[in-house]
């Protein structure tokens, strides 16, 4: 894999909530600053292995979306308990879990506009295996052009795309 320095500004910016609201973890409620993500660690435990029990031994991966919590943290949990990647819904959010270590990450809206479609395919190129929806032949268009000049290639290399097809 190559270098890592696409990935500093976003570990940077972890660092710096860190640093700046770190000495609030464990502290009581009423101490937090607002608004803030407070998790009940032994629930959310608890939950993610209920997912990952009900899940076993069955066809379908779970794939969590990281809209609600936006936080690499949880999203780690996530994968931990059996996961087998997060969705996000912009390239720059997977850009970010990429850049704290999420290996597999799925793209759930439609990547228009081959300045994105490069950046996704950026990330390819650093050895995240990305995933995209492409929804419209425009996109497809769009995508598959700029995958081409961008060079997305996967592990077996070829880009990874779920394509969604209207057949009503």
């Amino acid at each position: 894999m190559t270098g890592q320095g696409w990935a500093q500004p976003w570990r940077a910016a972890r660092q710096r909530v860190l640093d700046q609201y770190g000495i609030h973890l464990g502290q009581p409620v009423e101490h937090l600053v607002t608004p803030a993500l407070v998790v009940d660690l032994d629930v959310l435990d608890g939950n993610l292995a209920t997912m990952a029990g009900a899940l076993a031994g069955g066809r379908i991966a779970l794939r969590p979306h990281t809209k609600v919590q936006k936080s690499p943290d949880l999203a780690h949990r996530q994968v931990a308990a059996g996961a087998v990647g997060v969705t996000v819904a912009t390239v720059w959010e997977a850009a970010a879990m990429a850049a704290a270590g999420i290996r597999d990450v799925l793209v759930a809206n439609q990547v228009v506009g081959a300045a994105k479609v490069r950046a996704l395919a950026a990330l390819a190129g650093h050895g995240y295996p990305g995933m995209l929806r492409i929804d419209q032949s425009s996109d497809a268009k769009t995508g598959t052009r700029a995958e081409h000049d961008a060079r997305m290639e996967g592990p077996d290399g070829a880009a990874a795309n779920l394509n969604d097809i209207l057949i009503g």
